[in-house]
């Protein structure tokens, strides 16, 4: 319950769902209810197949469903206790695991697994958790893999599948791990095989474990064998998870409503108001097709402007054109590190001056000094918006609507047919811009030195008038000098 306590929904679980919670996974699964807590603070990658099947309506067949995600996280759901199907794939992971190392010669690598598993999130992403199966080497590769022992075997790679290994590639890239590709390993196990190997495997030898997957990667016929299938990177499903997983988690988790997938009344409005409607809508979305595609012209003149001035030092030497800020990429910061510390550097010199606290050594020395880690004011007390809602709702006759803000939200639909119009309208965007674009193509008759001259003149202005300030910082930060963020997304960051 005290870690129930620090869920970041925890303001709109009721105590009654709580209690029923924990008295159900205390008697079926004590020894996990731990880690069933800690499955509640976000979408893990078993979630956020579902999650996005729902809020796009998409016809993918799944796992779960969105109304059983949310309901889930919102404690009013158990969580699914451990089938002989769900037995199979945690006992038999690490024989698939083996198998696929002799099979293909995989080799774990245990420092991205143990990055990923220290790493934190992006801010605004903290719902983005999970813990990934193995990621390893294949003929010098480093894939992320998840490994299933199904019960009927099929080399089809379900949606789920797919997103499952996105979402967690996505948590290494954000802890800085470089990845090659994602890999689905299938062990194929004939069914009378898979339940007697179920109840004997934990129980083998490590030398007889290895020996029986050196036996299945060799023998490597239907009934036993391991399948790797390769999955491709998909940029769109990386922005799915983000934007939908984000919305999903914010609209609904935080916000305790739990999605009906039932259909709704239509409001009714007069024909004048649903063709306004109607046009208005229009309008947003191609407005938003259009910077979609601008978004896009911006990202592709920046790739190509670094492809041309790959040979030119742009530390020393000054461009001829300066219409935008130019600078190479800041250092990797990890790698920086890595290679100090290589070449002999000690690692108490590269401490930084004014180190941060860490939280969970704090709580342990208060402990160690037998003070009171949950003291009141070692917390941060600061009124909860959602608690302060569920207070005020429970008064009788208060409007709580009275505090709404003015104005409504609009975002583009998340629906799978939508989407398609919506690339129909960037396509539109495009061939409606491009005649724009080519009337502003600078021609041979283009003078740099004019340029030149008059970038110097504008910066002298500027310098008498004290506002170059402001160029000078974003040259000398270690942010990129050129960065595209649509406004479509908070997901752009990663583009």
């Amino acid at each position: 319950m005290k870690l129930i306590e620090h869920l970041p929904q925890k303001a709109v679980i009721t105590p009654e769902d709580a209690k029923r919670w924990v008295d159900g996974v205390m008697r079926f699964e004590t020894e996990r209810a731990e880690w069933h807590v800690d499955r509640l603070s976000g979408f893990g990658g078993s979630d956020i197949g579902a999650v996005i099947r729902g809020v796009s309506g998409s016809r993918e067949s799944g796992f779960s469903t969105l109304e059983r995600v949310v309901e889930q996280k919102l404690m009013k759901r158990l969580p699914l206790r451990q089938d002989h199907n769900m037995q199979r794939g945690t006992v038999l992971e690490e024989l698939a695991a083996l198998a696929l190392m002799y099979r293909h010669g995989a080799v774990r690598d245990t420092a991205a697994m143990a990055k990923v598993a220290s790493g934190s999130t992006r801010p605004g992403y903290e719902w983005l958790i999970g813990n990934q199966d193995d990621i390893v080497f294949i003929n010098n590769k480093r894939l992320i893999v998840d490994y299933k022992v199904p019960s009927t075997f099929s080399e089809d790679i379900d949606f789920d599948y797919v997103a499952q290994l996105h979402h967690y590639g996505l948590m290494a890239r954000m802890a800085g791990v470089k990845l090659d590709g994602y890999l689905l390993a299938k062990m194929e196990l004939a069914p009378e095989l898979a339940k007697s190997l179920v109840a004997k495997f934990p129980t083998m030898s490590e030398a007889d474990k290895h020996q029986l997957a050196k036996t299945i990667a060799t023998t490597d016929v239907p009934g036993m064998r391991i399948v790797a299938l390769g999955v491709e990177h998909r940029r769109s499903m990386d922005l799915d998870i983000l934007d939908i997983g984000g919305y999903a988690w914010e609209e609904y988790v935080l916000k305790g409503v739990v999605p009906s997938m039932k259909p709704t009344e239509l409001a009714v409005l007069s024909q004048e108001q649903i063709l306004n409607l109607a046009n208005l809508q229009q309008q947003f979305a191609m407005a938003k097709s259009g910077i979609s595609h601008l978004d896009t012209i911006a990202s592709q003149a920046v790739s190509k402007m670094g492809e041309l001035l790959a040979p030119v030092d742009l530390a020393s030497q000054k461009l001829p054109v300066n219409i935008v800020n130019i600078s190479k990429k800041n250092y990797d910061k990890v790698q920086l590190v890595n290679e100090a510390i290589a070449r002999g550097a000690n690692e108490s010199e590269l401490l930084p001056d004014s180190p941060a606290y860490l939280v969970t050594a704090l709580v342990e020395e208060i402990k160690r000094l037998q003070g009171d880690p949950l003291a009141d004011h070692l917390f941060d007390r600061s009124p909860d918006s959602g608690k302060a809602k569920t207070f005020l709702e429970s008064i009788e006759g208060y409007d709580v609507e009275s505090l709404r803000q003015e104005g409504i939200n609009v975002l583009l639909s998340r629906k799978k047919a939508d989407k398609e119009t919506q690339l129909g309208m960037i396509d539109s965007a495009e061939s409606a811009m491009a005649p724009w674009f080519e009337r502003h193509v600078i021609g041979n008759d283009f003078d740099a030195d004019a340029v030149v001259d008059d970038q110097l003149e504008s910066w002298e202005k500027e310098a008498a008038t004290g506002t170059l300030l402001g160029t000078e910082l974003a040259v000398a930060s270690d942010e990129e000098s050129v960065t595209h963020k649509s406004p479509m997304t908070k997901s752009a960051g990663l583009r």
